[in-house]
């Protein structure tokens, strides 16, 4: 048997909806009919008490036609003596049972005076109505003879005697069956057309979910190019959907920027082992008989080995910075960190003019070392891409929410169409003028992790043969 958590979460939705909507309606039907039966047998009891009173009221009037009937005992009140305590009474049950009713009047010990009517054993069944009516008038609702009957009971005079009148409720009961079929029938109908609506509703609903299932499995198989596509939503689905096309085009640019970067790691490894491997060959071609050739093939090959350590250092820093684990922030003021950065990068300005821009006195959140590497990786490009004399400006300025830092340079410039890739793990817009400047591509795309491992951006304008601006922000404390 299957267990609730297994079913399909539009039948479950829908059978909450179902449950829910028939209490509601279990709830206003069965008040609706309580209502009903409490307003119908109200009216009946009052209109069947005001003919038995009316009844009593003719008999008292004919019994003694010169004086008024006497006025109800109050409760406790002493008996007093009525011309109609030992009256005949025969008189009075024929006239209430000639209304359609049943009659009889018994003494204060319950004994039987007179009866008219039909013999459904009211005597004996209403001693509850009897034993209310000293407080003025009893009516309850009794089962007799099979048949429910309301049964009013009244105080006649002083005497301890009481009229017991009963009237069937079949007419109140026919009309309470008609209301009860007709609700019922009503329940089952809206059951049905609620659990239709709640299936259509819910599978309508639902049935981004279902696409979005399928997406994720063409996903899966390879497609990356698959989206949700959902027409424009404000709800929660269309959040979800939006957010699911955009995690997917997410996964699409990282596996395809992975494919790249593998190929393009896959380049730049091949071509120091292709160096390596063909000073090689010539060493064993007896070229270790000639010294100086020798010599020769081992210095190049010394400096592609060299070559290969940076990158794969370069490599696993860039690993690195792509955890926030790896940095380390601190309260860093910027002035003090800038004054000692200034000296240690003058040494690799060469001959460039290094210049400081400060700005106010701030303080944030950093990691000092790595802030001071990819600070030294600007400094290093602006020198590539600079010649002697040229002058490079470091600084920072406040920025709304964090600071701004920026290195430039008055050099070559970046082309247009380069400018948007340039933070791309192995990404040279002039492959091989960088690999005679010794650059590996992967300086600035250390950059942008470091930055981003800040919780901060990088970003860059440049104008061909005008120089280049990068700009770091980084958040305030």
């Amino acid at each position: 048997m299957r267990r609730l958590g297994d079913l399909p979460l539009k039948v479950r939705l829908t059978l909450l909806y179902v449950g829910l909507f028939s209490a509601l309606l279990a709830v206003l039907a069965t008040g609706f009919y309580l209502d009903t039966r409490h307003y119908l047998i109200a009216e009946t009891t009052a209109s069947f008490q005001a003919q038995v009173e009316a009844s009593i009221r003719q008999w008292q009037s004919s019994a003694s036609p010169l004086q008024p009937p006497a006025p109800p005992v109050p409760p406790g009140a002493p008996a007093q003596h009525s011309p109609f305590a030992s009256g005949d009474v025969s008189t009075l049950v024929q006239t209430i049972a000639g209304r359609g009713a049943s009659a009889a009047v018994v003494d204060a010990s319950g004994n039987l005076l007179a009866s008219a009517g039909k013999n459904i054993g009211l005597v004996q069944a209403a001693p509850a109505c009897t034993s209310k009516a000293a407080a003025g008038s009893a009516a309850c609702t009794l089962r007799l003879s099979g048949d429910v009957y309301l049964v009013i009971a009244l105080p006649l005079g002083a005497g301890g005697k009481f009229v017991l009148a009963a009237q069937p409720l079949r007419p109140v009961e026919r009309v309470l069956l008609r209301q009860q079929i007709a609700l019922s029938v009503g329940l089952a109908v809206l059951l049905v057309l609620g659990t239709l609506l709640g299936l259509w509703l819910t599978s309508s609903a639902l049935k981004p979910l279902d696409d979005m299932v399928e997406t994720c499995n063409r996903i899966a198989s390879g497609d990356l190019s698959q989206r949700v596509n959902l027409p424009q939503r404000n709800d929660e689905i269309g959040r979800l959907a939006a957010a699911f096309d955009h995690m997917a085009d997410w996964v699409e640019a990282t596996m395809e920027a992975q494919q790249r970067f593998i190929a393009s790691a896959a380049h730049e490894l091949r071509t120091p082992l292709a160096a390596l491997q063909g000073s090689m060959d010539v060493l064993l071609r007896d070229a270790l008989d000639d010294p100086p050739t020798a010599h020769r093939l081992t210095q190049s090959m010394y400096r592609e080995v060299t070559r290969l350590f940076r990158l794969c250092d370069q490599l696993l820093g860039l690993s690195r910075a792509h955890t926030a684990e790896a940095i380390h922030k601190r309260s860093l003021a910027l002035a003090p960190f800038f004054q000692e950065f200034m000296t240690q990068a003058g040494f690799l300005a060469q001959e460039r003019h290094l210049a400081l821009q400060k700005g106010s006195s701030l303080t944030i959140p950093a990691d000092p070392d790595a802030l001071k590497r990819i600070l030294f990786n600007l400094v290093d490009n602006a020198v590539q891409h600079t010649v002697e004399g040229s002058e490079i400006t470091v600084g920072w300025r406040e920025a709304p929410g964090g600071v701004e830092i920026f290195v430039a340079d008055d050099g070559e410039g970046i082309q247009p169409e380069d400018l948007p890739h340039i933070f791309e793990p192995f990404y040279r817009g002039d492959r091989s003028r960088s690999r005679r400047k010794g650059g590996t591509g992967l300086g600035l795309a250390l950059v942008k992790a470091v930055v981003e491992a800040h919780g901060g951006k990088v970003s860059a304008t440049s104008t061909p043969g005008g120089g280049s601006t990068f700009t770091i922000w980084l958040p305030e404390l």
